[in-house]
């Protein structure tokens, strides 16, 4: 992936190009066998708390035959419950998606350590630019072994005379652990 500095950069490639920096700095996730994405960490407690993700996202604007808009991320906004070391209370989610185009969004997924605990198939289309989408989940995660963790699977909008390989599915990743 190439970044260029271009003039008149949108809001959501200056946003995807921050993503990336945060997807790829200290903040991401590096254990063997995980794909990349962003950290969100909660504190061990019984009450209420809101944890945001870091940004997580693609910019194929620089690769070859793709166009200068073909760029996507987004944010997660964790509202949870009662966090153990060894579960966490999940009751809603705020996905905040940027994207330099349309894109679609063929699947969410949050999954703990012994199983995918809640789907949402196909949501749709999401507009260029920046919107939320909010989903209650009420839903404990087990997570013992591993960290428990939302894939989103999207795709950016096709355009004519672009490269096949800039529609390949995006799988963005957000994880979420608690501090101990």
């Amino acid at each position: 992936m190439l970044l260029k500095a271009r003039r008149g950069a949108t809001l959501a490639t200056i946003a995807t190009v921050t993503g990336m920096v945060a997807t790829l700095g200290a903040g991401t996730s590096s254990a063997a066998g995980m794909k990349p994405g962003a950290d969100s960490w909660a504190k061990i407690k019984s009450g209420t708390q809101t944890v945001r993700s870091g940004i997580a996202g693609v910019d194929r604007s620089g690769d070859r035959g793709c166009y200068d808009n073909n760029t996507y991320n987004a944010i997660v906004t964790w509202k949870l419950g009662k966090v153990t070391k060894s579960s966490i209370r999940v009751k809603s989610i705020d996905i905040r998606h940027s994207n330099g185009r349309a894109i679609h969004v063929g699947n969410y997924a949050l999954v703990d350590d012994n199983s995918r605990r809640w789907n949402k198939v196909n949501p749709g289309n999401v507009a260029k630019g920046a919107h939320h989408r909010k989903y209650k989940i009420n839903k404990t995660l087990k997570v013992k072994s591993h960290k428990a963790y939302l894939i989103a699977k999207t795709q950016i909008s096709y355009r004519q005379r672009e490269d096949s390989t800039c529609q390949q599915p995006v799988y963005l990743y957000f994880y979420l652990k608690q501090k101990r």
